[in-house]
């Protein structure tokens, strides 16, 4: 299987409490129990334990979900809340809650994810570089944008910005910011040994760029890593990185443009032999 569209709620339904007792056997055919708790995107909610939710109540509540997908409120159906709303099984048994959690990621029909490849020439990636206080800003007034990745570079050692309110969909670089000179004379490493996993990064923006998503390069001040990450995307996909050379704000790392370049190209080339 291979999930490729990042859906736009998440759902977890509860199981809060049974019509008629207080236990499971000789009672409900699923063997559900009170505090059970199953989750979903599209697909079927499933158990910790990977055990599916009773079939019969999954013809109740996929029409819910298809309502809180389309923009409505659950209030609207009876529902104590717009995100929530408590449904009883067919067999008038089992008491579950459903709870849907909006993820920020574009919708499927509105987006045109349907029409993909098409989609992406029409609708680019856009790149943009944030330094740590522009996005934890920006994450603090609730304007994170949605549909959006984001990889973040950030001194070893040093704690790193928190996303995970915000966005689920983020690569972690804990990357010193050296030049070729600094790190073989200071460092006593080579070339070979700096950022000697950006196949993974490359790889992680390959994957967001095919899912449709727009990309954050952020790192200590917006300048440096960032900046030669995001100019190296941009080269690959667009023949653009110069544009953030150009930028006066900017001073892209070297060694992080030519990394992470160089591990796009492999990655395309891959990609390209085994079609």
């Amino acid at each position: 299987m291979n999930k490729w569209y990042n859906e736009e709620y998440e759902f977890e339904i509860e199981v809060t409490g049974f019509m008629q007792g207080d236990h499971t056997e000789h009672y409900c055919r699923n063997g559900e129990e009170i505090g059970d708790k199953y989750h979903c995107t599209y697909g079927c909610p499933v158990s910790k334990d990977g055990y599916g939710i009773c079939s019969k109540t999954m013809m109740m509540l996929h029409p819910l979900m298809e309502a809180v997908r389309s923009g409505g409120d659950l209030r609207n159906l009876g529902g104590d809340g717009k995100y929530t709303k408590t449904i009883v099984c067919p067999d008038g048994c089992v008491i579950f809650r459903l709870t849907a959690a909006p993820l920020g990621n574009e919708n499927f029909h509105t987006g045109g994810f349907w029409k993909d490849p098409c989609r992406r020439k029409e609708n680019p990636m856009d790149v943009k570089i944030y330094s740590r206080n522009e996005i934890e800003t920006i994450i603090r007034n609730g304007e994170f944008p949605k549909n959006t990745a984001v990889i973040t570079f950030y001194n070893p050692g040093d704690p790193h910005v928190d996303y995970d309110a915000v966005c689920r969909d983020v690569f972690y670089c804990a990357l010193e910011d050296v030049d070729k000179s600094y790190w073989e004379t200071h460092c006593h490493k080579t070339y070979d040994e700096f950022f000697d996993y950006a196949d993974l990064v490359a790889e992680f923006i390959c994957e967001m760029h095919d899912a449709g998503k727009d990309l954050i390069c952020q790192c200590d001040y917006g300048e440096s890593r960032s900046a030669g990450c995001a100019a190296a995307i941009l080269q690959h996909f667009y023949q653009n990185g110069i544009d953030v050379f150009a930028d006066y704000r900017r001073y892209p790392n070297q060694m992080v443009y030519h990394k992470v370049f160089d591990a796009l190209r492999a990655h395309q080339n891959n990609a390209e032999v085994k079609e």
